[in-house]
């Protein structure tokens, strides 16, 4: 194989005698490389366990390697790993693995473990650009037994280059028996792939596949330089096609209250389920008529049919659709951002046509942003508009955007609680260590301290500008501590008011609860909730004062 610039992924199964970060670990070197970096598993054991690496010893069943890459070399690592005990004693046995990782960012987040029955405890310590993670086995590992579960992670700077030009780079080597050994790769949808070295088992669209079998000693190089793009060949849908366009849109029961007046969030979120189906060479393919029905089905509409994004990903996953579609986050319109997914070969739904509720702005209207363009000399980018067909950001919303929200295909954390509230009201919500989010009209505070939330006025209007605009105050918890959260209700007038929580756990498993009352201006009231992130949401009586 020609000299190459190597970004090291060096998996090395070496079994070391002593629990802990190991003194001697044995790592292959990279010439060509002037940062020696890369991945293996330093020991395995119990608890201050010594054990030599005669009588204990282990083997993968199977071994899978998932990254997923993003515009700026970012990788979205998934190692998902059988392990089986295959030490000589019955009386060897272990409950842990470690594994460490180093990239010259030193910058790893994002990380977490799985089994069959949820989340897994994962212990961390570091060594200068070197992480040790540790995975706490729900049970011990007998003779001849095998345990499987799932380690998480994100590299920043996995693969190597700049601009256009990048290139997943690195090699993967065991020093244990590996069963069944597949790595996969998922470039940017809409990159160039320049040429894939060695050739791969299998291919579909940008996700490309080397499998090794039966390995006691072995090696796998892989060399994929790519050329990032800034456009997305996304499908276009228009909400007032049938057979959907006259379908009651959400919970509405009106005839005139259909897809065609309401549903351009909807038919934005088919168009994304396509196509990351065709991305990812699936042969499942929807229409926003079927989404709706979803939706309606399971709980993806509020009670005054907003839309729950998250849900839209959920519905990509289920059997039999199993497309690898998550919810990311909902956030103010930044073009960074937006560049960055549209680089790293995501179309992006964006919020647009200020509406006016309540002196709050609220986006009226949503597109598919697929690309970045030139218009009569002007930066702009290229959207798939429900309502009005292909056209740009500029032509149609004067190139400009309220809101974002934001999809991949990596797989991530789905734990989440989703708060939505229908006026009068504003909420803040306490999370079980005291942090805030939310709007305390009383002082004139926002409060933002819990990490990744994101307090929004979030609505919908008309197409036809006949109805007054669907209004929500909403706020998203992602991967939410697991205890008691508080919710203080605020009354800004006299009337009715709902607030709606749901609640999604590690398997995407989601519940859905109902508060409601009247309030007036000044009038507070408190409820508590218990979530959980294996068990979902337990609910506790209200206080009212």
């Amino acid at each position: 194989m020609r000299a190459k610039r190597f970004i090291s992924l060096l998996l090395l199964l070496a079994v070391v005698l002593q629990l802990g970060v190991p003194s001697q670990v044995q790592a292959l070197q990279i010439t060509n490389n002037e940062h020696p970096i890369g991945m293996g598993v330093a020991n395995v054991g119990l608890p201050n366990q010594v054990e030599s690496p005669d009588t204990l010893s282990f083997e993968y069943a199977y071994l899978k390697q998932s990254v997923g890459l993003w515009a700026d070399g970012k990788g979205d690592v998934l190692l998902e790993q059988w392990v089986t005990n295959t030490s000589s004693s019955p009386s060897d046995i272990f409950d842990r693995l470690t594994w460490y990782f180093e990239w010259p960012s030193a910058t790893y987040t994002n990380i977490s473990a799985k089994d069959s029955a949820g989340p897994l405890t994962v212990q961390q310590s570091i060594s200068g650009n070197r992480i040790y993670l540790t995975v706490i086995f729900r049970r011990p590992v007998a003779q001849n037994s095998t345990y499987k579960f799932k380690l998480f992670l994100t590299i920043a700077g996995m693969a190597y280059g700049s601009g256009d030009n990048w290139s997943a780079n690195w090699y993967t080597t065991g020093g244990a028996n590996v069963k069944v050994f597949e790595e996969v790769l998922a470039l940017p949808a809409n990159a160039n792939v320049t040429s894939i070295d060695p050739a791969a088992n299998e291919r579909h669209g940008n996700i490309i596949s080397w499998k090794l079998e039966n390995q006691s000693n072995w090696t796998l190089s892989i060399y994929v330089p790519y050329v990032l793009s800034n456009q997305i060949n996304a499908p276009l849908f228009l909400q007032a096609s049938q057979p959907w366009g006259d379908d009651l849109y959400a919970h509405n029961t009106l005839p005139a209250d259909n897809m065609a007046k309401w549903g351009c969030l909807t038919t934005s979120g088919a168009m994304i389920v396509n196509y990351l189906s065709a991305s990812q060479d699936r042969t499942y393919l929807t229409d926003p008529g079927v989404l709706n029905t979803w939706l309606k089905d399971n709980d993806g509409y509020t009670v005054d049919n907003g839309v729950k994004q998250a849900w839209i990903g959920k519905y990509a996953r289920t059997e039999p659709h199993s497309i690898s579609m998550y919810w990311n986050k909902y956030v103010g319109y930044s073009t960074d951002t937006l560049d960055y997914y549209l680089r790293s070969g995501y179309p992006v739904i964006l919020g647009v046509k200020p509406t006016s509720v309540d002196n709050k702005i609220i986006p009226g209207h949503y597109v598919v942003a697929t690309g970045k363009t030139t218009k009569n000399g002007q930066a702009t980018y290229t959207i798939n508009d429900p309502a009005y067909g292909e056209t740009t950001l500029l032509d149609q919303w004067s190139n400009s955007a309220l809101t974002m929200i934001l999809f991949s295909a990596s797989e991530a954390n789905q734990q989440l609680l989703y708060f939505a509230a229908q006026s009068p009201i504003e909420f803040v919500v306490s999370d079980p260590l005291g942090r805030k989010s939310g709007y305390d009209p009383s002082t004139n505070t926002t409060w933002d301290e819990i990490p990744g939330a994101y307090y929004m006025y979030d609505g919908l209007g008309s197409i036809d500008g006949t109805s007054p605009p669907i209004y929500m105050k909403t706020l998203n918890i992602p991967d939410p501590l697991d205890g008691d959260y508080t919710i203080i209700v605020y009354g800004t007038g006299t009337g009715n008011f709902t607030m709606e929580v749901s609640s999604m756990d590690w398997q995407g498993t989601s519940e859905n609860h109902l508060f409601t009352g009247n309030t007036t201006e000044g009038e507070t009231h408190t409820y508590t909730i218990t979530y959980s992130q294996v068990i979902n949401v337990l609910y506790l009586p209200m206080v009212t004062r």
